[in-house]
């Protein structure tokens, strides 16, 4: 087991989805804030690469569905654990990924949108962008490789990158909103002990068809020392199904002691006139508006399941703004979309995903602009 630091004017018409939804939402959120435990430093994702299940997992499922593990009322397919509901009722977990649903659907949106922008100015060297196609466009380049619009060539490798991104951001939106992806929740890591056959594995307690999980350091939740010694706590772990259609195999998370520091806030509570006033005064970064939000965590996690996303999910390369912007410029001579880094990022997925969610923000460089605001050249 592995483990990964942690005119064309009218085009963006549409506007967040789900308005009237986030005022239900809206509800929940004081519960699911009281019920979250300040810890004193940060974390960091990771995943724990997947290592094989047991043949009779799914009875090992329906078991554990039965006794330890609770179906969330719309998201039928996402199984909580008893240690989850200690920290927040269903209801509460329900409406968390209500809300992440909605940051989803934006972003199955914005992604299409953006490959229609490149597709039609294929053969235009300097094409005219409204406010919003260039926000988009900006953030686009800024973490998936820049381009000139009078390179043809260039063009046609972006707009292949623009198709697999709507490609991984459809598969996200669809997970959800049609109650596809097959997901365990845990949020105890003591729940994950040695196996008494395999001093070597992690395994459930007291669950012998556990899928199990290489066993690295003392702690599951404790990453091995990078290059300089240091060994840092993650937020939260993956082990990732195969690819199992037939059977529904899920994938698992498990959320460590750390996640409760960062899970504070959610996307939507920067939507109102204060916040877009304040980001804007401050030119707020963009890796302080999203980190301590659920969205940011669980787009990256969940990005991790190849359950759902096959061949596509995420691998983490690098993590943070400044890293991942990086990765972008290095990774920019890559024509092949399938081994495009920046594709496969799981940070890149969740930083574009929340960022063009915000609509009055132009992250460029990283910092929150008005969208009024002209960019000079490509980012």
């Amino acid at each position: 087991m592995s483990y990964i630091l942690h005119s064309f004017d009218r085009i963006m018409g549409f506007g967040h989805p789900g308005r009237a939804l986030l005022a239900r939402i809206g509800q929940f959120l004081l519960l699911a804030q009281v019920l979250l435990t300040v810890q004193a430093h940060p974390f960091h994702n990771h995943s724990i690469a997947y290592t094989g299940e047991d043949n009779h997992l799914n009875t090992f499922v329906e078991r554990a569905s039965a006794s330890e593990f609770t179906a969330l009322s719309r998201n039928t397919k996402m199984l909580v654990h008893n240690s989850c509901t200690s920290k927040m009722n269903l209801q509460a977990w329900q409406t968390v990924l209500d809300a992440l649903t909605v940051v989803a659907q934006h972003g199955q949106q914005t992604a299409s949108v953006t490959y229609q922008i490149i597709d039609y100015y294929i053969s235009t060297d300097n094409p005219t962008l409204n406010d919003d196609n260039r926000r988009m466009m900006d953030l686009f380049m800024t973490l998936y490789g820049t381009f000139k619009w009078d390179d043809v060539s260039a063009k046609t490798v972006a707009r292949a990158r623009a198709q697999r991104l709507s490609e991984i951001a459809t598969i996200f939106a669809n997970g959800l909103a049609k109650n596809t992806m097959h997901w365990r929740w845990m949020c105890d890591s003591k729940e994950w002990v040695v196996d008494p056959n395999d001093a070597n594995a992690w395994m459930i307690k007291n669950m012998d068809l556990s899928p199990r999980g290489t066993k690295k350091t003392s702690n599951i939740c404790l990453m091995p020392a990078d290059s300089n010694g240091v060994e840092r706590s993650a937020a939260a772990f993956v082990l990732d199904a195969p690819r199992d259609v037939a059977n529904y195999q899920p994938d698992w998370i498990t959320f460590c002691d750390g996640a409760w520091s960062e899970l504070k806030y959610q996307m939507h509570q920067y939507l109102d006139q204060a916040s877009v006033t304040k980001l804007h005064t401050q030119k707020s970064w963009i890796q302080s508006v999203i980190y301590y939000t659920w969205e940011r965590l669980l787009a990256h996690e969940l990005f991790h399941g190849k359950a759902a996303f096959g061949a596509y999910a995420g691998i983490d390369y690098k993590y943070g703004w400044n890293d991942i912007v990086q990765l972008a410029k290095d990774s920019n001579g890559e024509t092949d979309v399938n081994k495009h880094k920046p594709l496969k990022n799981n940070d890149s997925f969740s930083y574009w995903l929340n960022g063009v969610y915000l609509t009055y923000c132009n992250f460029s460089n990283g910092q929150c602009k008005p969208v009024s605001q002209p960019t000079t050249g490509n980012p």
